[in-house]
């Protein structure tokens, strides 16, 4: 920790973390149709989390704020005889986020006005999809298939990223000494330029029709679900 140049305060701290005893979902666990009980279907084993946490602060003067920056990785390994998942390899987290940056800023312009912004990214969550589908294998002498529907081909725990999350959200407050006490309008804007986060995402498939051939081309996609746009706020506060 130290001053520079009598601007701001600059911090940097590591970490390291390792973890016993986690528990996840074994592969393939599902609870469809199933009368097991839910110890059944987790296995045990560990983790590590480590990274750098770098903070620029000002706390100081009209203008306050921060920028931080956070480098992270964060692994599970669940390799123990009968606990294996993902085939007894390491993988990452479900939280795993590589990078994280946060920069606030808040400006007073006299003692009833002041206004403020932050800017939020991070590195996309981890999740499971399959990477290719099998077609069914079909039984010799029999109208029958194993299976009626392409058969999900995963290769290991966690290997799909979803897209950065980024963000801006912008407020100003207007305040007003009263007889009695203090009043304050604040009107916000949550996500401003209205980013499409991605909160999770679904196999489905879109289909093209050729007018020329008549032919019908379908393809595989992923579908993103979002579930916060741009949101306008207005409130009204009073202390006493």
């Amino acid at each position: 920790f130290w001053r520079w140049r009598d601007i701001a305060d600059v911090s940097v701290e590591g970490y390291w973390k390792t973890m016993h005893n986690l528990i996840e979902y074994k592969d393939g666990a599902s609870f469809m149709g199933s009368s097991s009980e839910w110890e059944e279907k987790v296995s045990m084993g560990d983790g590590n989390a480590y990274g750098i946490e770098i903070l620029l602060q000002r706390s100081f003067g009209k203008t306050t704020g921060w920028i931080g920056y956070t480098w992270a990785k964060s692994t599970r390994l669940f390799n123990r005889p009968g606990q294996e998942i993902n085939y007894g390899r390491e993988f990452p987290a479900k939280y795993d986020r590589r990078h994280d940056v946060s920069i606030t800023m808040s400006h007073k312009f006299s003692d009833r006005i002041d206004v403020s912004a932050s800017w939020v990214y991070s590195t996309g969550s981890t999740g499971t999809l399959a990477m290719q589908y099998n077609n069914p294998l079909s039984v010799p002498q029999t109208e029958q298939m194993w299976h009626e529907n392409k058969l999900p081909y995963i290769n290991s725990r966690n290997n799909y990223r979803l897209n950065a999350y980024h963000r801006l959200d912008l407020e100003i407050n207007f305040h007003k000494q009263k007889r009695w006490g203090m009043r304050t309008w604040n009107f916000s804007i949550y996500n401003a330029y209205n980013q499409m986060n991605p909160f999770m995402v679904y196999p489905s498939n879109e289909s093209s029709y050729d007018l020329e051939t008549g032919d019908v081309d379908t393809r595989d996609v992923l579908k993103q679900v979002t579930l916060f746009p741009i949101i306008p706020s207005v409130s009204y506060t009073i202390k006493f």
